[in-house]
């Protein structure tokens, strides 16, 4: 098998740092965005330091759940409408996976709400590991990758033991391992003393005194925590962007960690913030340090979907999409008709380009020069998937609402069928146990696809269902299951796509933050294939079968198996298609890997 890149653009820049300076790797930033939209989240990892050519913040929380109740022994977790909108729809996903694709962590801070809940309130033992319990289990849930502590706000505090038995049950939890706890620290001396000392449950912290001197982070390390633990926050309503360098020169020759900026997202336009992370930058690496925006070349890099027909190869991005044909990458945009840039799925049938966007079907007949769209099943569903079977072309969609005070619910699930080459539709809706249709596989009469079943309160229940097909249209319902009722060792309630054998359809493999779900026996059983079985990482992003030939892609590379995922080894191991391999796909001619830093194609 040979290897072509063909990756879209490179932005790696380099540069010599000065001798007083840390090294790139050394240095790490915090981004505490305040209610961010789905745009402030897609946008924060678009900020490149010029000397790494990676983003500028490695790590963004996200600002604030709550922690609400009557009594702080029967505390639970609310979701505002701007966290509603980030956990329960395709595209604040996406935003989230987006960054955690570009390597940046990703974090839900918890927060009081003027109520008799929250942190430190005098709650018993079994109180607080019940809340710690129901944090882990959201975190895990939505595939985030810590908890950040934020203890003010609520009518009760100042309780050392309950806030001691809060953090102790979170970082000792088995389902939190590989995660990080943060805190945000100010006014806090109470919660370093021993026997409740927290320091040694934190894995870093962010002083919000925003007096701008790094002697606000010295009690910490008396208190017992390391100085590569430790940032100063910076916030542009306090700080000004003339005074930024200085005060991040000293923070960085102290020792410590970096700096934390809060709420960017509320006080900094695009080029304020440019010029707000150079000066953070300048006093970290040196005179040389930029900090750009180059969100359209990382976006146009960022691989979303893939397919080749014909040798022509297409790549759906959130910059537009591009066709790859005689060695020559053409780009398609809302210019040439398309209703949404960001192209979430695209796929080729009988010579007509379909591609799914945010909500939108199209198809071109001439080569993506111009689209015409797909009539939706109802006026408020959003198609979500796409595949097709001989003469008939499947749909998916959702009917997606959003009440005030209710945030996004989903009434019901479409299949949409044409048998005569898109020109008439036939829209079919599910039984109502069946909410919405994602990663839809076809095999002879059986369907399989993922339900994420969004609901009020932020919750995100995913199963995965099989139906059949009879000949008059009729839909009969095989299973619909979560893993984690049957299966044991899944921790994220998180499905990341799919793939049928097409020479056995009773070979199922599912795409999981915590490893390939392999079934042999048409989903009734699944196995779980992780780092024991070759994977360097089990954090899977997307699987593609081919013959013989099982591709994974993971935050860690390219992987496949020979034996129907028994086992597994690194697939063409100069790791030029980068890290996080977002998708891929394999038919008798290629192999594509999708990526963060564009694709990778691999010739038979």
């Amino acid at each position: 098998m040979n290897y072509k890149k063909i990756f879209l653009s490179t932005t790696l820049l380099a540069s010599s740092l000065l001798g007083m300076y840390k090294s790139a790797s050394a240095v790490e930033n915090i981004a505490i965005l305040n209610n961010p939209s789905v745009e402030d989240v897609s946008s924060i990892g678009n900020y490149i330091l010029n000397t790494t050519g990676k983003p500028f913040f490695d790590n963004v929380v996200f600002f604030a759940a709550n922690i609400n109740g009557n009594s702080p022994d029967s505390a639970y977790l609310y979701y505002n409408e701007y966290f509603n909108t980030l956990l329960n729809t395709e595209s604040g996903i996406n935003a989230v996976r987006k960054l955690q694709a570009l390597g940046i962590k990703v974090q839900i801070a918890y927060l009081g709400n003027y109520q008799n809940a929250g942190w430190s309130c005098n709650m018993s033992t079994s109180g607080a590991q019940s809340l710690a319990n129901k944090m882990v289990s959201d975190i895990n849930k939505y595939g985030f990758d810590g908890i950040n502590i934020d203890d003010e706000y609520s009518s009760c505090s100042g309780n050392s033991q309950a806030f001691y038995n809060i953090v102790k049950s979170i970082k000792t939890n088995s389902a939190f391992k590989g995660k990080i706890l943060t805190k945000n620290l100010w006014s806090d001396s109470d919660y370093f003393y021993d026997p409740y000392n927290v320091a040694p449950y934190l894995d870093q912290g962010y002083e919000m005194s925003y007096y701008g001197t790094v002697s606000s982070l010295n009690s910490y390390v008396f208190y017992g925590m390391g100085m590569q633990q430790l940032f100063l926050g910076l916030s542009p309503e306090y700080n000004s962007a003339g005074s930024v360098a200085g005060i991040s020169s000293s923070v960085i020759n102290a020792g410590y960690a970096g700096m934390m900026v809060w709420a960017p997202n509320s006080f900094l336009n695009q080029d304020q913030a440019v010029t707000y992370y150079t000066n953070i930058a300048q006093g970290e690496y040196g005179s040389n340090a930029q900090v750009e925006i180059t969100g359209t070349k990382l976006n146009q890099e960022l691989i979303s979907s893939s397919y080749e027909d014909n040798g022509i190869i297409y790549a759906g991005t959130e910059d537009g999409l591009f066709i790859f044909k005689d060695n020559v990458w053409n780009k398609y945009t809302t210019s040439n008709g398309l209703l949404s840039n960001y192209i979430q799925k695209v796929q080729v049938i009988n010579n007509v380009i379909y591609v799914i966007d945010a909500g939108n079907a199209q198809y071109s007949i001439d080569n993506g020069m111009s689209w015409n769209s797909i009539a939706k099943a109802c006026s408020d569903c959003k198609f979500t998937s796409i595949n097709a079977q001989g003469n008939a072309i499947y749909l998916g969609s959702d009917h997606t609402t959003y009440q005030q005070g209710k945030g996004y619910t989903t009434q019901g699930a479409y299949i949409s069928i044409s048998t005569d080459g898109n020109k008439t539709w036939q829209s079919t809706l599910l039984d109502s146990s069946i909410k919405s249709i994602f990663s839809l596989e076809i095999s002879g009469d059986n369907l399989y696809f993922i339900d994420k079943k969004a609901s009020y309160k932020g919750m995100l229940n995913m199963s995965f269902v099989g139906l059949k097909i009879d000949s008059t249209g009729k839909f009969t319902q095989l299973f619909n299951e979560s893993f984690w009722s049957s299966n044991p060792g899944f921790i994220s309630e998180a499905l990341n796509g799919l793939a049928i054998d097409k020479n056995n359809s009773n070979n199922i493999y599912v795409a999981t933050p915590d490893g390939l779900a392999v079934s042999t026996n048409a989903g009734k059983e699944f196995i779980l294939r992780g780092q024991s079985s070759g994977l360097s990482s089990a954090n899977i992003y997307s699987v593609a079968k081919y013959n013989n030939n099982l591709y994974v892609g993971t935050d860690a590379g390219c992987f496949v198996s020979y034996d129907n995922g028994n086992s597994f080894v690194p697939f063409n191991s100069d790791g030029g298609y980068g890290s996080n391999v977002l998708d891929v796909f394999a038919n008798q001619d290629d192999v594509l890997v999708g990526t963060n830093k564009g694709i990778g194609v691999y010739i038979e």
